[in-house]
């Protein structure tokens, strides 16, 4: 009799077919590279705080339902932060709004009172007084306003017929477009290598961030710059001040001259021992931090005249920079203070003026 070498196994009616199974560490493979996958997701949008942060569950076999429910909860989430997006969004549409339809106001008033200066029949010289009110309420500064009255006096000299609303437009659309053109920025007048030390005076009032701004501008010198720097606590007046320096000093991983502990005296010894360390030393550079002070303190202003004296009996020229560290809330004042500080504390005439918004 012929037998079969392979027979089938029987299976009796209704029985289930099993199907052959993959191996465990293949099924497993995946469900771990689907799971990164979903881990990745969630955490790119909880970092964009679209979803809140999670618990990545452990990987193994869940019911159907589980994992039905997981991707909805996924899905929930997702739409979840496209509407938190979509609020931020009209919330910054709302806010930009707000600051384009003040200005649009501004820009309003200010036109309409140009519109009625020399659109009548007043004298030149009234004009001219009314036209300087309506600059210095637009918060142009007194040297622009007074250089805008020069011109639009020029141009009723010259050019009569040319006196109106439009040509008052012109003169200070040029004016303020050349004023603007002058104020670019310039990088630091620094001594060449094995010259000196290059001093940096900071001056500015209480609260303006002198000392965060000599932190990240030693910071960069010796990053950026690749300078040798060393930091000058003179603020010997207000509390903690040398402390707060010291810390900067730590971050910026520069070196400082601090007074001695218990220090009660002024800035000018302190100043001429950081003078003498950075000439001994052979720093690159050398910044000075000062008490906060007001321009029109007379008795500040003099130290500052005394301080400088004892660095240039060390470093002919110096201080090669002095940066004037003021807020946005200062507006024109800071020009004054400028003018003030100029004389009393550059050697070179020229002040910097750095910006803290």
């Amino acid at each position: 009799p012929v037998t079969n070498p392979n027979p089938s196994p029987t299976r009796r009616r209704g029985a289930k077919v099993q199907l052959p199974l993959r191996p465990v560490q293949e099924r497993r493979r995946e469900e771990a590279t689907r799971g990164a996958t979903m881990l990745r997701t969630l955490a790119l949008l909880a970092l964009l705080g679209l979803a809140a942060p999670f618990h990545r569950a452990p990987v193994g076999r869940r019911p159907a339902a589980t994992r039905v429910n997981m991707v909805f909860d996924f899905f929930n989430k997702v739409k979840e932060g496209a509407d938190v997006l979509e609020k931020n969004l009209r919330e910054v549409d709302k806010n930009f709004q707000k600051f384009a339809d003040g200005l649009e106001k501004s820009r309003k008033k200010f036109l309409n009172d140009l519109e009625g200066i020399f659109n009548n029949k007043n004298g030149l010289e009234e004009n001219l007084e009314r036209l300087e009110e309506v600059l210095m309420m637009a918060d142009l500064g007194a040297t622009t306003t007074l250089d805008i009255i020069d011109d639009v006096r020029t141009l009723a000299k010259d050019a009569p017929e040319a006196l109106d609303s439009d040509g008052v437009k012109s003169v200070l659309r040029e004016r303020l477009l050349a004023t603007l053109e002058g104020t670019t920025g310039r990088a630091l007048n620094l001594q060449p290598k094995g010259e000196g030390p290059t001093v940096i005076f900071v001056l500015g009032a209480n609260g303006m961030g002198k000392t965060t701004t000599i932190g990240k501008l030693a910071q960069r010198l010796r990053v950026e710059g690749e300078q040798k720097v060393l930091l000058c606590a003179g603020d010997t007046f207000r509390a903690a001040a040398v402390d707060q320096l010291e810390t900067w000093a730590e971050r910026a991983e520069v070196d400082i001259e601090v007074p001695p502990p218990d220090y009660k005296g002024g800035p000018q010894p302190v100043v001429a021992a950081a003078v003498d360390r950075a000439l001994e030393g052979e720093y690159d550079i050398l910044i000075v931090d000062t008490s906060g002070r007001l321009a029109n303190n007379f008795d500040l202003n003099e130290e500052l005249k005394d301080i400088k004296k004892e660095i240039v009996k060390r470093v002919p020229g110096a201080p090669h920079e002095t940066l004037l560290v003021v807020d946005d809330a200062l507006g024109c004042n800071a020009v004054d203070q400028a003018s003030t500080w100029n004389e009393a504390s550059t050697s070179r005439k020229t002040l910097t003026l750095i910006l803290n918004p």
